[in-house]
């Protein structure tokens, strides 16, 4: 039935920093006036001052506050059918309330980047490689490894698989491009069928791996729980078969015609999880992370929201994907704090991933070896149900620790010599050693052996990291990049000292020590290159001993099956950081790192070298256990009412000016303590603004910084303090050299 526009108001939310929503008239779409009917959750094309923008029709309206007169007709309806449906947009309404960020922010977010702007939808089509039949695979020897474990993905895949999913097994399209040349397979472009969740055959390809009595239990209690909403939290030790548990459960939710996500905290951790969720089902395994291609995202973010996929595999963002037919969500490694944003909205995927599986009436499923303590709390007040898997499936042990005190050893690259004795002992066994050290590049700083200047980022408070491939001083904060000095730019000595060892320091030593051992090298530089993280797990499967050496990449939730022995390297600073949470996440990291030895039937054991071998956190967690280690740091975190007893908003403002900084955050500390100091004796007590103070990187990309740390024991008020003051802030924001951001539960403080 056609609407006649004039009697219409159109609500719509706009990506602007605001908090409003803006009132348009009906576009004039055609000569007599009249247009299609259309309904929230449709694109539009509106004027916004002197810019086009693409806004997100809210709502239909026929009152508005603004004069008739003053209102601007939209330009166009992008679509014919609502992109964003109802429950995802109620959903992105409870986000921007949280957060204190404008609806159309956060609208935004559960769109691909084509659809951000003024482009239509398209059915996607995807680049098939399929395999030529008539070739016998048995009779092929002329063939490489790589090659054949194409043909024989191919073949498992009933003889087709679009291109991503090849790249995301670690074969680069050159390869698939050598086998076409040979017409043992061909290229195929096809339209992607829609398909339901009816027209599925949901049948499993590889056969479920036997259970343990825990690992059945916590399957059993998800699914009586399937159509309710049912926070989990599945404390499983490394090697547990926490995975294990997924698969079964999402394999009732598929048999359900129902939709699972699965959210993993780091990109480095998709093939390996991709391939295993391939190999189990036959239903369509999606995945969405940000390394891939805009169109590639785009076709991801369609099959999802068309309800072509049953399975999503992704980082934080996915959390917004719109999904017809949700039917549970998994957090992998819940406790990791790449799950929270840390630029624009600030939002933590796995709070948000409550509060959609709570709307979505699901289970959700927070997994870890290492919780957070956060969780661990809600799961001992019993706001969520706690299974816990305590021992690893088959023969499979806990790996043992032995602490190395670096006090008393002489040290190479970072390395005693107790752990290159290790490492050789390992080898020879034709075995695989894992070292972790968090620090890439080869040495944390260069200084002058005269004079001691060390070398300093033009624009940031830190130090410059020298890297050896290219030879450069590198920013890790700003990446601004500069030659290596010949000599020291204060007193001209020529005579410059690389301080400390980072992982490209430690591959060098490490290969001059075993030269006849492949050494591999996992961290952000050497995988830069697209799909350059999968060939190099996957060189790790070819190699029956390597030494694998990385940061925290190399750490979470790989299998490396012949791994038997973990090294950590550099562990102390951790445990004395000025971020009350840096025990915790040193905790976590060891916990982690020491998971993935020992993880076949061979025994694994870990190193940690360390100038205080004495200390209680080390010692508690090696010979108590997390658990044990868990409730002394929420008993420590009761007594200094710190967080998940009280809750924070970190504000952090920044300017090109000093004196403007101080200025203006010392008038905003001001204000809030002025409001707090109007409450009543009895509420005052509840809520505290701390600072303002400098931010632990002072200056960064030639901006200093400041903040401020608001503190409540009672969430509603500390949320009644920002939403007062945000007017306050946004006519602040008109000043081109002050910009400010607000952090709701920080995970970071630099």
């Amino acid at each position: 039935m056609m609407i006649l526009i004039t009697k219409r108001i159109w609500h719509v939310a706009l990506p602007i920093p605001n908090q409003a929503l803006l009132d348009y008239l009906p576009c004039p779409c055609s000569p007599d006036w009249y247009v299609k009917p259309v309904e929230p959750g449709m694109r539009l094309l509106v004027p916004y001052g002197h810019r086009i923008l693409v806004g997100i029709l809210i709502s239909i309206k026929t009152k508005t506050n603004c004069p008739i007169n003053k209102l601007k007709p939209a330009i166009s309806i992008l679509d014919d059918q609502c992109v964003l449906p109802k429950i995802l947009m109620t959903f992105c309404m409870q986000v921007a309330q949280y957060y204190h960020r404008s609806l159309g922010e956060v609208l935004m977010l559960a769109l691909p980047k084509k659809l951000r702007t003024e482009s239509t939808i398209k059915h996607p089509e995807q680049c098939y490689w399929v395999l030529n039949h008539q070739i016998d695979l048995h009779s092929i020897k002329i063939v490489s490894k790589t090659q054949k474990a194409i043909l024989v993905q191919l073949k498992n895949a009933h003889g087709a698989l679009p291109e991503y999913c090849l790249k995301q097994a670690g074969f680069s399209r050159e390869q698939l491009k050598r086998l076409a040349k040979r017409l043992y397979i061909y290229q195929d472009i096809r339209r992607e069928k829609i398909l339901s969740f009816y027209e599925y055959n949901p049948a499993i390809i590889e056969t479920p791996l036997p259970l343990t009595q825990e690992q059945e239990d916590a399957v059993n209690i998800i699914i009586k729980q399937a159509h309710h909403f049912f926070p989990l939290l599945l404390y499983g030790v490394t090697g547990s078969g926490k995975t294990e548990v997924y698969l079964q459960v999402i394999s009732h939710v598929i048999h359900q015609k129902k939709q699972a996500l699965i959210l993993i905290p780091e990109i480095s951790l998709t093939p390996q999880t991709v391939q295993r969720f391939q190999k189990r089902f036959s239903a369509p395994v999606m995945v969405l992370h940000s390394k891939l291609s805009d169109t590639e995202r785009y076709a991801g973010w369609y099959q999802a929201q068309s309800g072509t996929a049953g399975i999503i595999i992704g980082t934080r963002s996915c959390i917004f994907t719109p999904l017809p037919a949700l039917g549970i969500i998994i957090i992998d490694e819940e406790h990791d704090t790449a799950y929270k944003q840390q630029d624009n909205l600030r939002y933590s995927a796995r709070d948000m991933a409550l509060i959609r599986g709570k709307q979505a009436n699901i289970p959700v499923i927070l997994g870890s070896a290492t919780p957070s303590l956060e969780s661990l709390h809600h799961a001992l007040q019993g706001h969520y149900h706690y299974q816990t898997l305590t021992v690893r499936p088959g023969k499979m042990q806990l790996p043992d620790f032995k602490i190395i005190d670096m006090r008393k050893q002489t040290v190479q690259a970072g390395l005693s010599n107790i752990a290159i004795t290790h490492i050789h002992h390992t080898l020879l066994q034709k075995q695989q050693v894992l070292i972790f050290l968090n620090q890439r590049g080869y040495a944390p700083s260069i200084l002058c052996e005269s004079c001691g200047h060390i070398m300093m980022c033009r624009h940031c408070d830190a130090y410059m990291t020298l890297h050896f491939k290219p030879a450069q001083l590198q920013c890790h904060h700003c990446s601004y990049m500069q030659c290596v000095p010949t000599q020291c730019p204060d007193c001209k000595n020529p005579k410059l000292i690389a301080q400390g060892a980072g992982t490209e320091r430690a591959e060098q030593m490490l290969q001059s020590l075993f030269p006849q051992t492949t050494i591999i090298r996992i961290d952000r530089d050497s995988t830069q290159k697209k799909n350059s993280l999968s060939q190099l797990l996957h060189q790790i499967t070819q190699h029956q001993s390597a030494i694998l050496i990385g940061t925290q990449m190399l750490a979470k939730g790989h299998h490396f099956p012949n791994v038997t022995l973990a090294v950590i390297l550099n562990i102390d600073r951790g445990f004395f950081s000025t971020d009350f949470r840096g025990e915790e996440k040193t905790a976590q990291l060891i916990l982690q790192v020491s998971g993935r030895s020992g993880r076949s039937e061979k025994k694994g054991l870990t190193l940690i070298q360390t100038y205080k071998p004495d200390h209680p956190t080390l010692q508690t967690l090696i010979h108590q256990g997390y658990s044990d280690f868990a409730k002394q740091q929420l008993h420590y975190r009761k007594m200094h009412h710190l967080p998940p007893y009280s809750y924070l908003t970190l504000f952090s403002a920044e300017s090109v000016d000093y004196a403007t900084l101080n200025r203006q955050i010392n008038a905003i500390a001001q204000w809030m303590k002025d409001w707090v100091s109007t409450l009543k004796t009895s509420e005052k007590q509840f809520i505290q603004v701390i600072g303002p103070m400098p931010s632990p990187i002072e200056k960064r990309q030639n901006k200093y910084r400041s903040q401020l740390l608001i503190q409540s024991t009672q969430r509603n008020r500390l949320h009644q303090l920002i939403h007062i003051f945000l007017p306050h802030l946004y006519q602040l924001s008109r000043k081109k050299k002050f910009h400010w951001t607000i952090d709701i539960d920080p995970q970071d403080f630099l």
